[in-house]
């Protein structure tokens, strides 16, 4: 089984830049290659500002390769972005797929058809390009949590990626070899080369289609004038948003928190969204390199309480950061459009602003506790990035639940007790050093790297049974 895996957003949606996609690892990436690692050859496709192709390689996984594809608009709301080029590739990979197995070969592999130029006669769509407009706009969605950014970005560490370049007689040639610890690309890199990438998708055949979000233009777009006419298996892994028109088509559902299982086969008050089968349904668990995000007994626990996420109107309860640091040192890390307000009104915490990524240890290692003050993040990456550091979470029992955050990893305050509550744990020194180490074990046991074989596995095996 071949498998692509798609970016629901562009790649610029949270970076100004395609350059921090590709240095940064996380789950994004880890998942496709570690879907290598297991034998079903897997690709990531994303949106960003040129066409570009590059093999992202991670510690001792298989070698990724990544592929860009150009968005159909230049302004308006990134998030509904969309890209016809991607669309293309996408129903061709799947014609390779039909045609490889009309041919009878028994491998729905690499095959050559150079000639191709996007344009198809045995599709029973047209792929529309649109573009201006918000085109994944429709649909019915509902919000459950936001990306969980710690810092500036979220990823971790840096990879390294070979970039390539298209040769004459279609082989090609490495023009920037990565070295671990750097980034890998090319400085002098050349524009845009559609030809290019298009070549590239051309060869590929694909078996399932992997959408990693549901509510991003790229995604939506996909599903809706590829995927769901043409009947290709997909997959599609929850974030930001729980419902989505679309998943009602989907062969399986990658589901990250009990709350959004209960909302996917539970009947509510919306009666025309579509209860999911629970057979579809896979849990993913997150991922962190616990190697990076570890704690450090060198640096010194100078604050009480350590915050991360981004300083934005809506996405946490800044009120309650500032009732703490009424009596503990607060420290806040993360940049936005409200940090040079909450500065000035907020003079008693220290304001990291935005920190590079690959530092972000080094600042929750200086916490005792992790507070977590999101009232809309179901999950956050920045949970399982301080239990990884040995700093034990701290979130609202009214919006993290056990399974986020269990018994002893972490604590789960209320919202009208949480002061009397994280008191009582940063007066018991014994008792948050056997939280501070069961945060660490279970984050090495169950949100390493390589939490999602599991799912990868489940994941194969419900695409192949419920297609």
């Amino acid at each position: 089984m071949n498998i692509i895996y798609v970016q629901s957003y562009p790649v610029y949606h949270d970076t100004p830049y395609d350059e921090p996609f590709f240095d940064l690892a996380n789950r994004d990436k880890w998942m496709p290659a570690l879907t290598c690692q297991k034998g079903f050859p897997a690709e990531l496709w994303a949106v960003g500002d040129g066409p570009e192709r590059e093999d992202w390689q991670y510690d001792t996984l298989p070698s990724l390769p990544i592929r860009m594809f150009p968005p159909d608009q230049e302004n308006g709301d990134s998030r509904y972005h969309t890209s016809g080029a991607l669309n293309r590739a996408a129903l061709k990979a799947w014609e390779n797929r039909i045609e490889n197995l009309n041919d009878d070969t028994g491998k729905p592999g690499v095959i050559a058809n150079a000639g191709w130029t996007g344009k198809t006669e045995s599709s029973e769509v047209a792929v529309d390009v649109r573009r201006q407009g918000n085109a994944g706009k429709s649909g019915d969605t509902q919000k459950s949590d936001d990306a969980g950014k710690s810092g500036n970005a979220d990823g971790s560490e840096t990879a390294t990626h070979v970039r390539k370049s298209g040769n004459a007689d279609g082989s090609e040639t490495a023009t920037d070899a990565g070295k671990p610890g750097g980034t890998g690309r090319s400085t002098d890199a050349a524009g845009p080369k559609t030809a290019e990438a298009t070549a590239h998708a051309d060869e590929l055949a694909a078996d399932l289609f992997v959408l990693k979000g549901m509510d991003g233009g790229v995604g939506i777009s996909l599903a809706n004038e590829v995927l769901i006419p043409n009947r290709i298996p997909f997959a599609i892994i929850i974030r930001g948003e729980w419902y989505h028109s679309i998943i009602k088509h989907a062969a399986v559902v990658l589901y990250e928190t009990e709350w959004q299982y209960r909302k996917l086969t539970r009947r509510s008050w919306r009666f025309w969204r579509t209860v999911l089968d629970e057979d579809k349904l896979i849990r993913l668990p997150k991922s962190v390199d616990t190697r990076h995000f570890a704690p450090d007994p060198q640096i010194e626990k100078e604050f009480d309480v350590m915050v991360v996420g981004k300083v934005v109107d809506g996405h946490r309860d800044f009120q309650a950061i500032f009732e703490i640091s009424r009596r503990r040192k607060v420290g806040v890390v993360g940049g936005g459009p409200m940090l040079e307000t909450l500065k000035n009104k907020y003079p008693e915490i220290t304001w990291f602003g935005a920190v590079p990524y690959a530092d972000m240890p080094s600042y929750l290692n200086r916490g005792k506790i992790f507070f977590h003050s999101g009232v809309r993040e179901h999950f956050p990456l920045s949970v399982i990035e301080a239990a990884a550091c040995g700093v034990p979470p701290v979130a609202f029992g009214e919006v993290i639940h056990e399974d986020v955050i269990p018994d002893g990893v972490g604590l789960r305050v209320s919202q009208k007790k949480y002061l009397k509550e994280i008191d009582a744990l940063l007066e018991h020194p014994e008792r948050l050093h056997q939280m501070s180490q069961s945060a660490r074990r279970y984050a090495e046991k169950h949100w390493n790297h390589c939490s999602t074989q599991g799912a990868i596995t489940g994941m194969v095996k419900k695409a192949r049974t419920n297609k």
